[in-house]
């Protein structure tokens, strides 16, 4: 049975341009946020990584190795962290006793703000949390009751000691945007030291400058406790509000007070503001547009956030800057890592690289669709993953199929990349994208043929055309083949599901259904109508609907494994959840078992895409697993590999059995030349295409009632294994 299924991170070799890479399956970067924590409690401080893009956490071991940036995956140590965060996360130690607490995007559904967790570590010495705060309050000042402290959820606020009294504040630009507002932290005052949060809302256009969004420049008030923004309205009688600002407190120049180093979602760069001198000073004085213009200024589209860590080592707070847009941002040049080559009372950042971490990791830029099959038929499984492509400026699509060659053993698998335009599929990329490729014998001619899934919802098919045995060799590309046509996002996979002897479709799409597509064709010529309703065909295969509660669109993404006495269809979502569903073999219309929506507990971003194979020789199937930032994971499954029957090698015989009489009228008898005991699966089928009776036996003759049929022609189907044969039937 398919049960009890667990899963394991599997480490794999991969290695692009003859260069191995460190830590290939992180799962890509797109959108990150950075804070330094000890999470071993060696007192070293480590990496946690937040992406908003699929809210995904990952934690990073700091090897300490001096004047090195020496960071090592360690996906072990997210094994504590909650896995509700959404939006933003950094972490602060706000109790003071050395281990790091995490702040977050608020908790409590429908209420914005920022929620809490108190860090500590468990028995294992590994970081772990408890809630403290679902959302942080403050007294409201008309009617004193609890009012929430806002943050939208595409800002990063500032959290940091601004009064100097020990505790740790906020400043985060009011709701509208263009001011910020200050929530003081009365913890201390009130007497209950660090550990509490007790905040009041202080002060609203905090720093006295104002942020309007359609410029860069930053508009200072003129004189402290004045407030840019109402210079701006006398000018204007307009408020040029708007909503999108990340924040980095940081004291640049050793005067006790903290600088300001905006972020803003109109513009790529980075906006450095000098505050007045003196410790809780609150006044800005000068700006820096293009932060850091003495070195090569921050350029990253769209809407960059900064922070602040010690990269290296050398025990210097370095400066990083990422992208924070929750949309199309660049994707592969993203991670700007610029290094203090001064001290941190007067910090000095020179541009180190742009794609820190990037570079040791598998990232394609936006969406992976991994699939396995033998390319080059050495006998050991190759990897190909389609994407939307690396980021374009201007709205452009550079999508690609890219092939990572197994250059391993049976046992070892080991992946190099061997081409970033593999059939070059990036011609398409004016009108196509998004592509997700599966294989199967769709000719029975004995080699893989490739089906590819785009964003409009149709198919390309390429004919291997190499013959059994031979590496991959396709025919020309068939764009929107036998015109299916799924709605948006088709995400094809092809499949025996009628155990007729011939591969069908079972493709998944945006809404999060997924559609069946009976191949009406022969076992050389494969034939699909187009209407996902017509006939045999179903626009809500197993009613399998992937949408979370509430949510219009699912990103649907089967794969089907086949067991012994059932099949298994795995899907990918848009929430990132893997979902199992059993079906037993060769009932088309019953509904499945649902197995598992959450299968796994994987937790690896938005719009996850699954491949099967068993890539090492250990007879279980492993699961690499893509996903909208554009990286790849993979796992060890439990999932047997034995039972998993080909897409391929099914072959139409003359011989499996004799029908008589024929023509009909009352009853015939189906005579099978089978003198093992193997299980027959007998289907019988209208002109239609209708399936009218299916059933199994291990009988070797088998008598037939046919007056319950209308007059006319049917067709008779036996399969035993893999021989298949077909004969037609006249009732009259």
């Amino acid at each position: 049975m398919l049960n009890a299924q667990t899963v394991s991170r599997k480490n794999i070799a991969f290695s692009a341009q003859g260069n191995p890479l460190s830590m290939p399956l992180v799962g890509g970067l797109n959108a990150p946020q950075f804070s330094e924590v000890d999470l071993n409690n060696d007192g070293t401080l480590d990496l946690y990584v937040f992406d908003r893009i699929g809210n995904v956490s990952m934690t990073f071991i700091n090897e300490g190795i001096p004047f090195s940036s020496s960071y090592q995956y360690a996906p072990e140590y997210l094994v504590n962290f909650p896995d509700s965060i959404t939006n933003f996360a950094s972490i602060k130690d706000y109790n003071g006793d050395g281990i790091g607490d995490l702040f977050c995007y608020s908790l409590r559904p429908g209420i914005i703000g920022i929620g809490v967790y108190t860090g500590y570590f468990d028995s294992a010495n590994r970081l772990a949390f408890e809630l403290f705060k679902d959302v942080i309050f403050f007294p409201g000042s008309s009617n004193g009751l609890p009012t929430n402290l806002p943050l939208l959820n595409i800002d990063i606020p500032a959290i940091d000691d601004f009064d100097c009294d020990g505790d740790l504040d906020i400043i985060t630009f009011e709701i509208s945007g263009g001011t910020v507002d200050l929530f003081r932290n009365f913890s201390v005052e009130n007497g209950f030291g660090l550990d509490s949060l007790i905040f009041r809302y202080e002060q609203n256009c905090w720093g006295g400058f104002y942020e309007s969004g359609f410029t860069t420049e930053i508009i200072l008030a003129e004189t402290q406790g004045d407030c840019a923004v109402n210079v701006q309205n006398e000018e204007s009688n307009t408020s040029f509000r708007h909503a999108g600002s990340t924040i980095l407190s940081i004291d640049l120049n050793n005067d006790d007070s903290k600088e300001l180093i905006l972020g803003d979602i109109s513009f790529p760069s980075l906006t450095m503001l000098t505050n007045e001198e003196g410790c809780g000073g609150d006044f800005m004085i000068e700006q820096d547009n293009n932060f850091p213009s003495y070195d090569s200024s921050v350029d990253i589209p769209v809407f960059p956030a900064a922070f602040a860590l010690d990269v290296n080592n050398d025990g210097l707070k370095d400066m990083i800057a990422a992208p924070n847009n929750n949309g199309t941002s660049e994707d592969q040049q993203n991670v700007w890592y610029y290094q203090n080559t001064n001290s941190n009372e007067y910090p000095v950042f020179q541009l180190q690289q742009r794609n820190f971490l990037v570079n040791k990791m598998i990232d394609l830029g936006t969406t992976s669709c991994p699939e396995f099959a033998d390319v080059n038929q050495d006998g050991l499984y190759d990897l190909i993953v389609g994407t939307d492509g690396a980021y374009q400026p201007f709205g452009e699509k550079d999508p690609r199929l890219y092939l990572f060659l197994n250059t391993g053993t049976a046992t070892n698998p080991e992946f190099e990349l061997e081409d970033d335009d593999w059939l070059d599929f990036s011609q398409y990329g004016a009108n196509n994208y998004s592509f997700s490729p599966c294989f199967g014998d769709l000719d029975n001619d004995g080699d893989e043929d490739l089906m590819v899934g785009e964003q409009w919802g149709s198919l390309f098919y390429l004919e291997n055309v190499a013959g059994e045995g031979n590496p991959m060799s396709f025919a020309t590309v068939t764009p929107a083949d036998f015109g299916i046509d799924v709605g948006l996002i088709s995400r094809p996979c092809l499949a025996d599901i009628n155990n007729d002897g011939k591969l069908d479709l079972i493709i998944g799409e945006r809404n999060g259904n997924i559609n069946y597509f009976e191949n009406y064709g022969t076992t050389n010529e494969p034939l699909f109508y187009a209407k996902s309703d017509t006939l045999n065909n179903n626009p809500f295969f197993g009613e399998i609907d992937t949408r979370r509660p509430g949510y219009a669109t699912g990103y649907s993404a089967p794969t089907i494994i086949r067991n012994q006495n059932e099949d298994l269809l795995i899907t990918g979502s848009e929430s990132g959840k893997i979902q199992s569903y059993i079906f037993e073999l060769f009932e088309l219309n019953d509904l499945p078992t649902v197995e598992n929506k959450d299968y796994g507990s994987i937790r690896d971003g938005f719009n996850s895409e699954i491949a099967l194979a068993d890539i090492d020789n250990d007879n279980l199937l492993e699961m690499m697993v893509g996903n909208q930032r554009g990286g790849l994971t993979a796992y060890d499954t439990n999932l047997p590999a034995e039972n998993t029957v080909s897409t391929s090698s099914v072959f139409e015989v003359k011989d499996l059995f004799e029908v008589y009489p024929n023509p009909a009228s009352d009853k015939v008898t189906i005579e099978l030349n089978n003198t093992n005991s193997d299980l027959v699966d007998i289907t019988i089928y209208n002109q239609m295409g209708q399936k009218m009776i299916h059933l199994q036996t291990q009988n070797t003759t088998y008598p037939l009632a046919t007056n319950q049929f209308a007059k006319g022609i049917y067709f008779i189907q036996i399969r035993i294994n893999n021989q298949i044969q077909t004969q037609k039937l006249l009732i009259q």
